[in-house]
């Protein structure tokens, strides 16, 4: 995927980033935020201003959602992928 920096707001895609940070409790990862039209440079501006902060490579946790047991799982299976699954005793929780 290829990252172009643009200005202005993000673009529509169909695809809604809050969407994302309300079923996954705040956490999002890079390909999703660009499938929610995101560019490169507007994700870096959010980790740059503290909007979102790091948790794995490419997966972030969007500021105002406490960090509890259920963002480190999440952050966990995006880090791992989109085949990634959680499963037995942590899929349960």
């Amino acid at each position: 995927m290829q990252w172009e920096p643009r200005s202005g707001p993000p673009r529509r895609s169909g695809v809604d980033l809050e969407c994302y940070l309300r079923r996954q409790a705040g956490v999002i990862s890079r390909a999703q935020a660009a499938a929610a039209g995101w560019s490169r440079y507007a994700l870096h501006r959010r980790v740059a201003t503290g909007r979102w902060e790091p948790l794995h490579p490419g997966v972030y946790l969007s500021e105002g959602h406490p960090y509890t047991d259920e963002v480190r799982v999440r952050a966990a299976v995006l880090w791992a992928g989109p085949d990634a699954v959680a499963q037995g005793a942590t899929a349960a929780w």
